[in-house]
């Protein structure tokens, strides 16, 4: 509803006359459709399929410029899917869970919509090769939070936002777990924080300036970053100032550790065998592809052309990519990295995997259109030996052997401690003192 209200005034400051219709105009309220589970939604079918066919005869009927879902993608996606099809743009805010459970419906997310906007920075990445123009955002509860924040928290205070979820036995279910498991690890951190503060363990503009670089990497590069930081309203200095103070924790995780034991050969090789049915590479490929939606003659004509020009007039696979692919992937040549089985649509998926290594498909109809395909390697599908994956064994036990012995670093730093606990306008919890100005009682 925030996010629904959000875009309704944003919409309505542009002085267009905008208009208006959805689930509130035609009798139904948001909060029902929040349930979870097979027998919640069984006992309420019927009612979802009211609201189905309500809004599917909204589209139909009123013809809207634009239809916007937000969210609850079992039901919207249906309807953004209904609107498409009529010719009817269709665009979806919040990315479906897509990465959580089962990739294989990420092509028919992309064919139900014309437009997704993710509040992720990973999560456009995971639609190269669909032809769906997906978009990151950033997270709107990141402004949410800073205005609910303000004269609650100090200004070098740090907020821990706890998201249980939105569905009402999600929260019963979880929030318990989490407000404990939440406390504990901001207990640990704070006391982290001060005993790398108190013992000036040193951090170079070296080491922030990696700190930066691996951040970068993970969010898909420097325009995703710039757009992360003003998603959040922080400055680059502001942010490097938070990976320096982890940075300097990280080197005084790394003195506690010092004295741990490298795992022996023989405890990989008994992980190993404990565990070896885990050990299968599942089969992947990495190809290139050039998209050119439509299905009419004039598109496929020019997706032959483009294949002709590669396979006998030596014309460089990317660099076609990159002039007439319609797919986002073209400005990177095309290429869609590495994939499993059941992550493409089924005839792109088929031909991606039946093709040998260094070919060029023919011309494959989906339902985005005519692709042509480049296999440039094919690996996995076999059990992996002891020596393959060894290395990665051993950083586990490593992993693990490191997490008991920092367990047993704060807990010593727990012990030495005075902690106080204060509940504060039934939100935040706090260690000394509280100074809100927010007029919540409680404190």
């Amino acid at each position: 509803e925030r996010l629904r209200d959000a875009l309704a005034g944003a919409l309505a400051r542009t002085g267009r006359g905008v208009a208006f219709r959805g689930y509130d105009t035609e009798g139904f309220r948001t909060g029902d459709l929040a349930v979870m589970g097979f027998w919640p939604v069984i006992r309420r079918l019927f009612y979802f399929l009211g609201v189905a066919r309500t809004l599917k005869r909204v589209i139909r009927d009123w013809r809207p410029d634009v239809v916007v879902t937000i969210d609850y993608p079992g039901l919207n996606l249906k309807l953004a899917a209904y609107a498409k099809a009529r010719g009817i743009p269709a665009v979806h805010i919040v990315c479906p869970q897509v990465w959580a459970w089962h990739r294989n419906r990420i092509p028919k997310v992309a064919a139900a919509l014309t437009k997704l906007l993710c509040f992720f920075p990973f999560e456009p990445a995971l639609f190269a090769g669909t032809g769906l123009d997906a978009r990151f955002i950033g997270h709107p509860l990141v402004d949410v939070f800073a205005r609910e924040a303000a004269g609650c928290v100090k200004k070098d205070e740090k907020l821990l936002a706890l998201l249980p979820g939105s569905r009402v036995g999600e929260i019963r279910r979880n929030l318990p777990q989490l407000e404990e498991k939440a406390l504990e690890q901001a207990i640990g951190a704070k006391l982290l924080l001060d005993r790398a503060e108190e013992l000036a363990v040193p951090v170079t503009a070296a080491d922030v300036d990696a700190e930066v670089a691996k951040v970068v990497a993970q969010v898909g590069g420097e325009e995703n970053f710039r757009q992360a930081l003003a998603a959040q309203g922080l400055s680059e200095a502001a942010f490097r100032k938070e990976l320096e103070k982890g940075a300097r924790v990280n080197k005084l995780v790394e003195q506690a550790c010092a004295g741990v034991e490298e795992p022996t050969d023989d405890e990989v090789a008994a992980f190993y065998a404990a565990h070896r049915a885990e050990f299968v590479t599942p089969p992947q490929v990495h190809c290139q592809h050039i998209l050119v939606k439509g299905t009419g003659s004039e598109a496929f004509e020019k997706i032959r052309a483009i294949r002709e020009r590669v396979v006998n007039g030596g014309a460089d696979f990317a660099e076609e990519a990159k002039r007439h692919s319609d797919c986002p992937s073209g400005q990177n040549g095309g290429s869609l990295g590495w994939f499993g089985r059941g992550m493409m649509v089924p005839e792109f998926d088929r031909a991606a995997f039946e093709m040998k290594k260094g070919e060029i498909s023919d011309v494959i109809t989906t339902q985005f259109g005519y692709h042509i395909i480049y296999k440039a390697d094919e690996k996995g599908g076999d059990a992996q030996t002891l020596v393959d994956v060894h290395d990665q064994i051993k950083d586990l036990l490593r992993h693990q052997a490191r997490g008991r012995a920092m367990d047993a670093f704060v807990a010593e730093l727990r012990e030495k401690a005075k902690i106080e606990y204060r509940e504060c306008c039934g939100r935040h919890l706090h260690g000394d003192g509280c100074g809100c100005t927010c007029g919540h009682h409680g404190h």
